[in-house]
């Protein structure tokens, strides 16, 4: 991504971020997260973990934007 997501996002170089849909969620031990092909996400560690990304099928819708972004 061109985006630091840890850092404030510059809306002169990306002016429809605001209009962006987010979500935001605390894992607690035991706890698992799908998802979905395509989808950008960022993780922000709250202490000791670890994770295991799988890839369980493809679709292709979207793809045209992601290889666009240079992430397929």
């Amino acid at each position: 991504s061109q985006i630091d997501w840890s850092r404030p996002v510059d809306l002169d170089r990306f002016p429809d971020f605001p209009k962006l849909q987010a979500f935001e969620t605390i894992l607690e031990p035991g706890d698992g997260l799908y998802l979905p092909h395509g989808w950008i996400h960022y993780i922000h560690s709250l202490g000791t973990n670890f994770q295991c990304n799988s890839r369980s099928g493809r679709n292709d819708l979207g793809l045209d934007d992601l290889e666009r972004c240079g992430f397929a």
